[in-house]
């Protein structure tokens, strides 16, 4: 409950906005793009340990690392990342990134990232939003043009 001056009454709508205005200031409270550079960090830490994890096990050549997007049922909005390292390229697939790494190189090579197909239409409905790589890699995928 929100704090009342003395001699000071407060409708129920008055108390339920300082409790609001209080849960939207509170420094708990995190907002989607808060998370977003330090779940990056570890996407980045987890794709550089798939790649050394490998070279270590004496893959050698150019590999490729597909990560594969989960949605957890346990968690709204929340998801998972699982890191296949191979050494042919995958066929692509929704849900998923794409990075190569040639042997001695300092840092793998992005290649593509493709969404879940019932994102589809607002991709396409929006492509303001979105790079020209990505919607050109998503148009050749759906074209069966992606290698």
């Amino acid at each position: 409950m929100a704090e009342v001056e003395l001699g000071k009454k407060q409708t129920f709508g008055e108390q339920l906005n300082a409790n609001t205005e209080k849960q939207v200031r509170s420094p708990d409270r995190q907002e989607v793009g808060e998370t977003t550079a330090e779940m990056g960090k570890d996407f980045l830490k987890e794709l550089s340990s798939a790649i050394s994890t490998a070279r270590l096990k004496g893959v050698k050549g150019k590999l490729y690392v597909q990560v594969v997007e989960q949605p957890l049922q346990w968690g709204r909005n929340m998801v998972k990342h699982t890191f296949f390292v191979r050494q042919t390229r995958p066929t692509p697939d929704q849900c998923t990134y794409l990075y190569s790494h040639e042997e001695g190189a300092e840092a793998p090579v992005f290649e593509y990232c493709l969404p879940e197909v019932a994102h589809l239409p607002f991709v396409f409905s929006h492509p303001q939003m979105f790079s020209r790589k990505y919607l050109q890699d998503i148009t050749n995928w759906v074209k069966g043009k992606l290698k």
